[in-house]
C-alpha cells in the first residue's frame, strides 16, 4: 500500500530534527519503501511517498520522527487503481439519471 507522507518541523525542534537526519539519512526500516522525498524551499516542511505492506510498518517508521516532527500519513491510491473507481461511480450516477 502507498501512502503520502508530510511534516512541519516545529522552529523549536529545528536543530534536532537537522542533526537527527544528518545522522541517520532518515531512512526507513527495511519493511518501508520511500519513493521520495521532498523539502518545501523556504520552510520546514516536507512530503514523502513511502510503500509497506502494513500501516504498523509506517507508524514503526513515524514513531523515530514524531518526537520532533508533526506528521501526517494519508493511504494513497495510484491512478491505475483509482480510475475503475471513478468509472463505477459516474456508470451508477448514469443509472440514475436514467430511472
Amino acid at each position: 500500500m502507498l501512502y503520502l507522507v508530510s511534516w512541519t518541523i516545529p522552529m523549536e525542534n529545528r536543530d534536532a530534527a537537522i542533526e537527527r537526519f544528518l545522522k541517520t539519512g532518515a531512512q526507513p526500516h527495511d519493511k518501508v519503501v520511500l519513493h521520495g522525498r521532498w523539502h518545501a524551499v523556504g520552510h520546514m516542511l516536507g512530503f514523502g511517498l513511502a510503500e509497506a505492506e502494513s500501516p504498523i510498518e509506517i507508524q514503526r517508521w513515524m514513531m523515530q520522527w514524531n518526537d520532533l516532527l508533526d506528521m501526517q500519513v494519508h493511504p494513497a491510491l495510484t491512478d491505475q487503481d483509482l480510475a475503475p473507481l471513478m468509472a463505477e461511480v459516474m456508470q451508477q450516477r448514469k443509472q440514475e439519471f436514467n430511472r
